[in-house]
């Protein structure tokens, strides 16, 4: 399966996919937003930099290889975050993951790259379902899921690490005969 290499969001957004010379810009984009995104991702608290070059290469060939999809958001010209749709073999199985640097929260951005990135995985890379899990008390990250068209569909009780300990999760998720 191709991967869509850029995606238009709108006039300010485009998600590009990730690429090698990306690496360094995402670790310096993480080091400026750890205590940010630590919040609620437990790998930005223990993230270096040779884990984090680890991680995108993996990702970038997962890429390639059509298993995932995976971008960088760039909202004005400048990197703001990340999203991907992970499992891309299984149509009915797949999930998305986000996040995004603490300058370009709250205007939207990640809102208007959920819906795109859903919109394309539907329409071109044949997604049946995407599921979107969230701890329960990260409202931010549910009201995005929310905004974009996900349903909640229940919680998941001690679905998600955060900060070493186990919290419940609320599952949202989008099918393709969706509004």
């Amino acid at each position: 399966m191709n991967v869509i290499a850029v995606i238009p969001v709108n006039e300010t957004i485009e998600l590009r996919a990730i690429a090698r010379p990306d690496i360094g810009r995402f670790w310096e984009m993480i080091e400026r937003n750890r205590a940010f995104l630590a919040r609620w991702l437990t790998w930005a608290e223990s993230a270096t930099f040779e884990s984090t070059r680890a991680f995108l290469e993996e990702q970038i060939a997962q890429h390639g290889e059509g298993r995932v999809a995976v971008y960088g958001i760039w909202w004005n010209g400048r990197l703001a975050g990340s999203i991907d749709v992970r499992n891309l073999e299984a149509p009915a199985e797949t999930s998305v993951g986000y996040y995004l640097a603490e300058f370009a929260s709250g205007h939207g951005v990640m809102n208007a790259s959920l819906r795109a990135l859903a919109r394309v995985a539907f329409e071109t890379l044949g997604v049946h379902r995407i599921e979107l899990v969230a701890a329960l008390g990260n409202l931010e990250s549910r009201r995005v899921a929310e905004r974009a068209g996900f349903r909640f569909e229940g919680i998941a009780r001690g679905r998600v690490i955060v900060r070493g300990a186990l919290h419940d999760a609320a599952v949202y998720a989008r099918i393709a005969s969706d509004p």
